[in-house]
């Protein structure tokens, strides 16, 4: 069901502590297993923002703040495993969204490891008619460019920890589409404020 803007509800999650990465990767796995919890046809009706997302210093802040239906957030908020950490975050009520004109979409950017890196060099070389070194140095040139914040989180399946990258992208408009477990989307934009 796509939710019209006057229909968008927030609630802020903030870290007491400031700038603490391995806290704020706990609370984010805390968030995201909050998500699967509330998931719909396999997409969440939920998405997240961070408010001070900051390319620069490539950090996504002490806040996650999580935009949905009033119902969707209530639904959320029973789920109860944000309370084990408890003295270290702030939740604030759910509140209705201010009117804004400014549209943002967070999403993810797929980490390449050294398996993956190997396939895609060894694919654009036969696309690109070129050798499998050159196409590697190209990937690991690109790659250098990718600076954005990230997450660390174990895999449930794997039990390795891997980097979940996000990036922001200012949009024109409020598109809703539904949004990941993590609460990202390549396609849905929320509101920015």
């Amino acid at each position: 069901m796509s939710l019209k803007l006057t229909d968008l509800y927030y609630q802020d999650i903030s870290l007491i502590e400031c700038n603490n990465q391995s806290m704020f990767n706990k609370l984010f796995k805390l968030v995201h297993y909050g998500l699967v919890n509330a998931l719909s046809d396999s997409k969440s009706n939920i998405g997240i923002t961070f408010p001070e997302y900051d390319m620069e210093h490539h950090t996504l802040g002490n806040v996650i703040r999580l935009i949905g239906s009033k119902p969707n957030l209530i639904i959320f908020s029973a789920f109860k495993s944000l309370t084990l950490l408890g003295d270290y975050i702030t939740i604030s009520d759910i509140v209705g969204v201010p009117d804004t004109t400014t549209f943002v979409r967070f999403k993810r950017i797929p980490e390449v490891n050294n398996s993956k890196l190997r396939r895609l060099a060894s694919k654009k070389a036969v696309r690109e008619n070129i050798s499998y070194t050159d196409a590697i140095i190209q990937y690991k040139k690109a790659l250098k460019f990718i600076k954005s914040p990230f997450i660390t989180l174990p895999s449930d399946s794997t039990k390795q920890y891997f980097k979940l990258f996000i990036d922001k992208e200012f949009v024109d408009e409020y598109v809703d589409d539904g949004f990941s477990a993590y609460g990202l989307s390549s396609v849905s934009s929320l509101p920015w404020f």
